[in-house]
């Protein structure tokens, strides 16, 4: 007979996101088990086989717990990173026990007696800072000649890390715009002033979600702000 308790380890969870914390960076479980994980958007530098830290959990950005647990990466495929735990210590078994059956009186309790941090002040500058990388970017696009298609690498790339990191940590309205841009940037050659002016209206959306913390999709305000954006870029892609 198989040991119950290897098949509850095993047992892959895919509908209870929970966020990991490594190398500073917070990412959100594709799936995930007493046994390992799987996380996307992951473009650090850890390689298959190579061990390494976990420093957070938790069920949000708001309520991380300070952890270390000892990691093997098993696989990396794309901006997906297959990991197992090298072993867990008995605080770690509790908060991902809380977690997988999503038990608050349990969390409640666990946060009184471990320590547990915010991801959000912390994301919220650096999405600053790479906003204003980016528009950096646009400036330069705005003020070169000819064809700007290094220009245009330089926007595309400030923008694609904007996009995971918004995709990361529960900021979806400012990915979904993000992403809209990396799309439009792949499907031109050079950037006239159509163009530029379409690539300046998808930053300045981005830079008031970031103004207004905006998480998720933002309800009714986010319809709002993406109604009013695509009216935009229609009118100058018309």
């Amino acid at each position: 007979m198989a040991d119950s308790t290897q098949n509850r380890k095993d047992n892959r969870i895919e509908d209870n996101v929970i966020i990991f914390l490594i190398e500073d960076d917070a990412y959100p479980s594709l799936d995930w088990s007493l046994g390992g994980f799987r996380i996307g958007g992951y473009s650090g530098n850890i390689i298959a086989k190579v061990e390494f830290l976990v420093t957070g959990i938790g069920p949000d950005l708001d309520n991380i717990f300070d952890v270390r647990i000892d990691c093997q990466a098993v696989r990396i495929n794309g901006e997906q990173l297959s990991a197992s735990f090298i072993e867990i210590d008995s605080n770690v078994y509790d908060i991902l026990e809380a977690l997988m059956h999503r038990r608050e009186k349990p969390l409640k309790k666990l946060k009184k007696q471990l320590p547990f941090s915010s991801m959000s002040e912390r994301f919220q500058s650096q999405a600053r800072e790479n906003i204003r990388k980016l528009y950096l970017a646009y400036l330069k696009l705005e003020a070169a000649g000819g064809d700007r298609k290094q220009e245009l690498k330089g926007v595309y790339r400030e923008a694609l890390d904007i996009k995971n990191q918004g995709a990361n940590l529960g900021y979806d309205l400012m990915s979904e715009v993000c992403t809209e841009l990396c799309l439009l940037i792949e499907k031109i050659d050079k950037a006239g002033p159509k163009e530029v002016q379409i690539i300046k209206i998808h930053i300045e959306v981005m830079k008031l979600v970031t103004a207004k913390n905006i998480k998720g999709t933002g309800g009714e305000i986010g319809v709002e702000i993406l109604a009013g954006f695509r009216q935009l870029c229609d009118q100058f892609s018309a």
